[in-house]
């Protein structure tokens, strides 16, 4: 089975709340999203395309202050899709790929202290990621948990906070237990 590219979907999603460009919809993956799913424009503006051939999404395009605007609403097949998606199994989500797991399985051949850069590094880049998210989940209001509109984002939200702080937990014990490691030679 063909693995099912996720970027379509994402940019379905967008589409359903409101008529983005491809530029915008950048900005919103950034904004809402950025800190646990990454897109880029080499994978927006091709995704883009291959939508409007299959007539899921549609074009506009206007004049704005001068300057060529393009501006993509969702269709009712791309609706359909982006239904039938949401309803399907979720995938395998078992396996996580962090370079810092392979080469911590690998450290042996390393000096702990060289080791602990690494670890400090992926701390120092999730509590980045999560002081970015708190702000976001901020946004939401007091009680994103009433509205229809606001509770996926902020489970969403929530799932990432409780990551990136476990995250952030076993970098912190890792080092701990890297600092006070005597190796036998």
């Amino acid at each position: 089975m063909s693995k099912i590219r996720k970027t379509r979907y994402f940019i379905l999603g967008l589409l359903a709340e409101e008529n983005l460009s491809g530029y915008d919809i950048k900005q919103k993956i950034d904004k809402k999203i950025g800190t646990l799913w990454m897109e880029n424009y080499g994978q927006i503006y091709p995704e883009l395309k291959k939508l409007k051939e299959e007539k899921m999404i549609s074009l506009k395009v206007s004049i704005r202050k001068s300057r060529l605007y393009k501006e993509y609403s969702i269709t009712g097949e791309g609706k359909k899709a982006l239904l039938e998606w949401l309803k399907k199994p979720i995938e395998n989500n078992k396996v996580v790929k962090y370079d810092i797991l392979l080469k911590l399985f690998f450290a042996k051949h390393l000096d702990s202290k060289d080791f602990i850069i690494h670890l400090k590094k992926f701390q120092d880049d999730f509590e980045e990621a999560l002081q970015n998210l708190l702000k976001a989940k901020e946004k939401l209001g007091p009680n994103p948990q009433k509205s229809k509109d606001l509770i996926y984002w902020y489970l969403t939200a929530l799932f990432g906070e409780t990551i990136f702080s476990a995250y952030i937990a076993w970098a912190k014990k890792s080092i701990e237990i890297l600092s006070n490691f005597k190796s036998k030679k």
